[in-house]
């Protein structure tokens, strides 16, 4: 009797809906957050399971989090941090110093490029990146090429200056105009790895050209400096002062030329070393030392060429050392 009684009413009770019962998977619904990490919690777990489970079966959610960085970026100077995937080779670069119409060209005190000095400057001169690279690259005029030459041939430097486990890579061309320069460098920097110091021995050759006047020479070479120590953090930027000259092709009379030349080195070794780069003074050679140079008052004499890589020798070593960046220490 109570049995039936019990059946028939727990019968009379499945007909309501028990407010303990289970509701339906289906009407269950899953926050946001949850459904975009399920699949990869999901895969979490089956990978514990089953190690033979392939990667991009697997993929776990820490590795869906990390944003992905765009690989074909340009930086300030052109090219590109890492090559696109779908390009094997680099891509052709437009010079530096192309402008479009209608634009001037920025200089150290726009706002962008101000922006780039203090972002460097926040480094320190001597707490750039960590350069793994053992090598050094010497850029310029056709003053470098012969110097190149000069110490091959000397069994006091060689090719390597004598540096000790350092490389030298030399790159001097003839008629050097400063505004090919960064296309030099990045042309070598798609080659080979960034240099521990990049020494940039250029400019004279632009001195008292009527289109070329001294505040846009300065301006401009400013700008390619910051750009360089922007695009290569590990690089040392070392500017070597421009040489004196017997005779300037350009320039209206020799001692306009000079001063210009004592202008430009002062305002560029100054921001270089405000931004961690470092400087050389080729302290030695002067206008009045008409034996150090050759006929033509451009290029040097053996005994030129001799004060000038023992000069970079001294230098380079004295910044290997971790010593005064400024050369000779003031």
């Amino acid at each position: 009797m109570s049995t039936g009684m019990l059946r028939a009413g727990s019968s009379r009770r499945s007909k309501t809906k028990s407010p303990y019962a289970r509701p339906a998977r289906s009407t269950r619904s899953m926050p946001a957050t949850d459904q975009a990490r399920g699949p990869a919690l999901a895969t979490d777990q089956a990978r514990a399971t089953d190690p033979t489970l392939p990667t991009d079966q697997a993929t776990t959610s820490s590795v869906q989090n990390i944003p992905q960085v765009p690989s074909s970026v340009p930086n300030a100077c052109g090219m590109y941090s890492s090559p696109p995937a779908q390009m094997s080779t680099m891509p052709a670069l437009e010079p530096q110093h192309s402008q479009p119409q209608g634009t001037s060209m920025s200089t150290v005190t726009s706002p962008l490029v101000a922006q780039h000095v203090a972002q460097i400057q926040a480094v320190g001169t001597m707490g750039r990146l960590p350069s793994l690279s053992n090598s050094i690259w010497i850029v310029g005029s056709s003053l470098i090429k012969r110097a190149e030459q000069y110490a091959s041939m000397s069994t006091e430097f060689g090719t390597d200056l004598s540096l000790p486990n350092v490389s030298v890579l030399w790159k001097g061309v003839s008629g050097l105009s400063f505004d090919s320069v960064a296309d030099i460098i990045c042309d070598l920097r798609s080659k080979y790895p960034h240099p521990r110091f990049l020494v940039i021995h250029a400019g004279g050759n632009d001195i008292g050209k009527d289109d070329n006047p001294l505040s846009r020479q300065q301006k401009f070479i400013k700008k390619v400096m910051v750009n360089l120590s922007t695009d290569m953090p590990a690089t040392c930027i070392v500017w070597s002062h421009i040489l004196p000259r017997l005779y300037w092709r350009h320039a209206i009379s020799n001692m306009a030329a000079e001063t210009s030349r004592l202008r430009i080195n002062s305002s560029v070794a100054t921001l270089v070393l405000k931004i961690g780069g470092a400087s050389i003074k080729y302290v030695d050679i002067k206008p009045n030392q008409s034996n150090l140079f050759l006929n033509d008052g451009v290029h040097l004499s053996p005994s030129g060429n001799h004060e000038f890589v023992s000069t970079l020798q001294s230098a380079l070593r004295q910044f290997i050392d971790g010593k005064s960046l400024c050369y000779p220490k003031i």
